[in-house]
């Protein structure tokens, strides 16, 4: 629509014609655009390839964490059981052109320099926590979700640790805003609204039901076909990674995954469409989100606890005295 109107705008006014939801963030249908634009067509084609590439970005930013605090050996092993997980390789290759795959990336990239800045406390990673942040909340409303959970543990950590760096202060409020303003007073102009209303039935029926989204969620997650072991891996990193040599800072990456599930409970008892038909249409991809983080947390306690064996081995041993 926004290459054959020839703009944003033009779409926008006549978006009630339409069955969809002309509220959601625009980075892919933007780069999508932009891609048709060059080639001079609505070549579907050439914007599937997009998916790919974030995932072979997944795989490498990955990597790029488990290989920063842990030996290249683990970071590679940890990296190909991510590139071996049927949901994210089903979403990233069969569902090319949606943007699950492009919040994924998002989202892991954020959540990882976010816990880097928590271990060396580097400007640098703070600042690159919170541009993928926002990049993910310009890509899918999950990443909204995703921000506001980074946004309050970075919050939290610069109180905490009574940082006056205007630096630190000035990014949290600049970045997250150029990524949600702008295209919130262009929705508010436009008139534009988010598609569906909540009938006070379909509120009632939703809450009821949501312990029974909690089964279908912890039984998606831990299915084995589906995710392999990386929910189990993570609950294994979060009771053991005392014993890996990590201290509390390690917590960060498992609770922005328990934040992003909450918010999948969240959207599902919200929502004004049938609950069952929600969870059976897009609970694997939206699991296939939070997926590579939550494999992060074991990568990141299996790379320390490796360390510190291999440092063991290493050591000389001392002699006995006489």
């Amino acid at each position: 629509a926004f290459y054959l109107d020839g703009g944003v705008a033009p779409y926008l006014r006549r978006a009630h014609e339409f069955l969809g939801n002309p509220a959601y963030p625009l980075l892919i249908p933007l780069y999508s655009s932009f891609l048709y634009i060059w080639m001079g067509e609505a070549a579907d084609h050439a914007a599937k390839l997009f998916s790919p590439c974030f995932f072979a970005s997944l795989v490498a930013g990955f990597y790029y964490f488990a290989r920063r605090y842990g030996s290249r050996a683990v970071a590679a092993v940890f990296a190909s059981m991510l590139a071996g997980l049927y949901m994210v390789d089903l979403v990233a290759f069969h569902y090319a052109g949606y943007a699950d795959t492009a919040v994924t990336a998002a989202i892991l990239l954020g959540a990882g320099f976010l816990y880097a800045w928590f271990r060396d406390g580097d400007y640098a990673d703070f600042a690159l926590a919170l541009v993928f942040a926002s990049i993910a909340a310009w890509t899918k409303n999950e990443g909204q979700f995703f921000l506001v959970g980074l946004g309050a543990a970075a919050t939290a950590r610069l109180l905490w640790t009574k940082t006056s760096d205007w630096r630190h202060w000035t990014t949290l409020a600049a970045l997250p805003a150029l990524a949600i303003i702008p295209w919130a007073l262009a929705r508010s102009i436009a008139g534009v609204r988010r598609p569906g209303q909540m009938s006070a039935e379909i509120v009632r029926t939703n809450i009821a039901s949501y312990w029974p989204t909690l089964a279908a969620l912890v039984e998606h997650a831990f299915h084995p076909s589906i995710f392999n072991l990386t929910f189990l891996l993570c609950l294994a990193a979060v009771v053991l990674y005392r014993r890996a040599g990590l201290d509390r800072r390690f917590l960060l990456v498992p609770a922005l995954a328990l934040w992003q599930l909450f918010g999948v409970t969240l959207v599902y008892i919200t929502g004004p469409i049938n609950l069952q038909w929600m969870i059976g249409s897009s609970l694997d991809r939206v699991l296939s989100q939070i997926a590579p983080l939550a494999l992060l947390a074991p990568a990141l306690a299996f790379g320390s606890y490796y360390d510190a064996a291999e440092a063991r081995l290493s050591a000389p041993t001392k002699k006995r005295r006489k």
